[in-house]
């Protein structure tokens, strides 16, 4: 790691006249900023454990439905409704993250991540407690809401804690955390529970949470207070957030990321159960390479970009990866062996890994550190809106090609009806398909085949895209000094009484 104490370097919106900054405003208006000395005692990574114990909650909600979300679908006779438990989840997510960078800078970082985690904490006992779809639904709008403020505050926080130069070192440890919280969620979302299995989730949810209330309580202590200003509106922030083109192209990949995300971690463990007629529990370890194997691409991505600097490489790298990935899921079959599923998995896994880390701390570079929580947020809230749509669409691309394919190959009115009109995903069990004869059964498996083929091609047109996008990227020098208002409060002081 490189020595902590360099001497400071002008910001980069101020220094080279070569770089993307010359599409930006020569100068921002801003009050001197506190210079922050990058110190990683006990107490820095005391608050690193309390934002990992945030990015393991907020993942464990992003997966927990998705291999319980067939049978979840069936016992509450959802229907077509099914899109609402995850979409309603990211749009409260979405509305809430461009507000989190201005609540943080009025109030402290501290006070907004309490309220988020209460509302996680509300979120989840609703939904632990539904019987109702409407009841479900509900809970999973406010769960969103505090999910998705926690990740934004996360972000906020390492903002302010760590240089932009090594920012993804640290991004990248989150992002382990997060990975691994996805992964228990798809085992444990798939797990078949009942009562036993329903008091030990709100056992965990309980333990974690109230222990993330005591790290936040001690560790938010140790921030400096902000001065109440005024300065930004306050739903998308300053528009020189989105003046320049690298920036522009950075939120469309984030956007584009995002929809990928859960486009495959909702439909890949869908062809599982409907093809190789796996249980909701076998289809989230089937899909575990994804987020294990993921978390070896944040590191390859982590590593290069604290040490060279250079993020453009990374992005062409990564989304080509992740176009053949995607594409190469149209091709098994329900014979296909383990063995062939997870080599398919390797190259997306990889690609997202060296993306996902790099896009936050590139779109940082081309502002100045003032508006490092304005553009946090405004990042968080285009990841969220990807989201939505991550489900939305290739929910849209599997009703029309499973009406189509049921139409032409199942003879058997009562399983063609089940596949049509909205009524797939519920239908996507193994339960449901045993509950017919061949050759009705192997008729439904070969819609489910063909269409979920389908769904991933399509899917394969967005990685193509940002990857085009990243030739038009320009390289920002990424800052190796921290100018904030926020930080280690004592350091703060020790640094100015310095001067």
């Amino acid at each position: 790691m490189p020595e902590t104490k360099t001497p400071p370097e002008p910001s980069i919106i101020q220094k080279s006249p070569s770089t993307e900054t010359n599409t930006q405003p020569t100068q921002i208006e801003t009050e001197p900023q506190s210079e922050y000395i990058f110190n990683r005692d006990y107490r820095f990574w005391c608050i690193m454990i309390a934002l990992c114990t945030m990015q393991i909650l907020c993942s464990l909600e992003d997966t927990v439905v998705v291999t319980s979300l067939p049978t979840i679908v069936k016992h509450l006779d959802l229907g077509s409704g099914y899109i609402w438990v995850t979409n309603i989840f990211f749009l409260t997510g979405a509305v809430t993250q461009p507000l989190t960078g201005q609540l943080a800078g009025l109030f402290g970082r501290r006070h907004i991540a309490l309220l988020f985690v209460a509302l996680y904490k509300l979120g989840s006992g609703i939904c632990g407690g539904a019987n109702t779809p409407a009841m479900l639904i509900a809970g999973r709008a406010i769960q969103g809401a505090g999910s998705r403020g926690m990740t934004a505050i996360v972000g906020i926080v390492i903002s302010d804690l760590v240089p932009l130069r090594w920012r993804s070192a640290y991004q990248a440890i989150l992002a382990g955390t997060y990975a691994f919280g996805m992964a228990i969620g798809s085992v444990v979302g798939g797990g078949d529970f009942a009562e036993d299995g329903v008091e030990m989730g709100n056992c965990v949810l309980v333990a974690s949470t109230v222990s993330i209330l005591i790290a936040l309580t001690w560790a938010g202590s140790l921030y400096a207070w902000s001065s109440l200003k005024v300065i930004v509106p306050l739903i998308l922030g300053p528009r020189r957030l989105f003046a320049n083109r690298t920036a522009i192209i950075i939120y469309i990949k984030t956007f584009i990321i995002y929809i990928l995300n859960y486009w495959i971690f909702s439909f890949l463990p869908l062809y599982f159960q409907a093809v190789s007629l796996s249980s909701p529990t076998r289809s989230g370890v089937q899909i575990l390479p994804i987020t294990l194997i993921a978390i070896s691409g944040a590191a390859i991505g982590a590593l290069a970009l604290s040490k060279w600097g250079k993020y453009k490489h990374l992005h062409i790298t990564g989304f080509a990866l992740l176009a053949a990935g995607i594409g190469s899921l149209a091709t098994p079959t329900k014979s296909s062996s383990t063995a062939q599923w997870i080599c398919l998995q390797i190259l997306l896994s990889v690609g997202a890994g060296m993306v996902l880390d790099t896009l936050l701390p590139a779109v940082q570079a081309g502002v100045a550190e003032v508006d490092s929580a304005a553009v946090t947020a405004s990042w968080s809230f285009v990841r969220s809106f990807g989201n939505i749509w991550g489900v939305a669409i290739p929910g849209a691309v599997l009703n029309i090609y499973s009406t189509r394919y049921a139409d032409e190959m199942i003879t058997d009115p009562t399983a063609k009806l089940a596949l049509q009109n909205g009524n797939v995903y519920s239908s996507a069990t193994r339960e449901f398909i045993e509950s017919f004869t061949e050759p009705t059964r192997s008729q439904i498996i070969g819609v489910f085949t063909k269409a979920l083929s389908r769904v991933f091609l399509i899917g394969m047109v967005f990685p193509i895209l940002t990857f085009l996008l990243s030739f038009w990227e320009r390289e920002v020098k990424l800052r190796k000094v921290l100018e904030t208002e926020f930080g280690l409060e004592e350091m703060m002081e020790g640094k100015q009484g310095g001067k």
